[in-house]
């Protein structure tokens, strides 16, 4: 076990490509050991080995879901702790792209508007926590209203992505009320 935690901590610091986040993502996909300890590294405050730890882990994802699945209360309930925007960022992306289960929906969609309503917030976690809050507030048509007023409050000036996924939730939503109203 102490061979594999150093084996990995040297992949990961050896070098940052995408190959080898590719390798680091089979590893874990390969072996349950090498993912919970890249999950660890990730949560781990340890600087730049936390965001190579991250990215990795976002592959595992991609490409194997199921196998992420089970942490996915773990990742939200250390969500605040996170200090690394780097590392907020992916683990928000994989968020956004799970199912949550309902006992997190309050937590997250508080934790997504703060970090929305929040100028210091990098463009990928506000997009990111736009997909997690419409995912959630899907079926509530309140909830929709709230995140459409937080829509207005981005000037016209804002980054290209926060405007485009502005227009392509904002679509989404036009589209879910429309067939309500039929």
């Amino acid at each position: 076990m102490k061979n594999e935690k150093m084996m990995l901590k040297e992949l990961l610091m050896e070098e940052h490509s995408g190959p080898r986040c590719e390798l680091i993502a089979t590893l874990a996909i390969q072996n349950p050991s090498i993912l919970e300890e890249l999950i660890q590294l990730s949560f781990s405050d340890e600087g730049a080995l936390s965001r190579r730890a991250a990215w990795p882990l976002r592959k595992v994802h991609d490409r194997q879901p199921e196998l992420i699945k089970p942490f996915l209360g773990f990742f939200i309930d250390q969500l605040s702790d996170l200090k690394s925007e780097s590392v907020l960022r992916t683990i928000l992306s994989i968020l956004s792209r799970s199912n949550i289960a309902e006992e997190y929906h309050g937590f997250m969609l508080s934790f997504c508007e703060s970090k929305i309503l929040n100028a210091s917030t990098s463009i990928a976690s506000v997009a990111n926590c736009f997909d997690i809050y419409y995912n959630i507030a899907a079926y509530e048509p309140d909830l929709l209203r709230e995140l459409d007023l937080m829509f207005d409050l981005f000037p016209p000036s804002s980054s290209a992505g926060i405007k485009s996924k502005i227009r392509i939730i904002r679509r989404k939503m036009h589209k879910k009320f429309d067939n309500a109203s039929r």
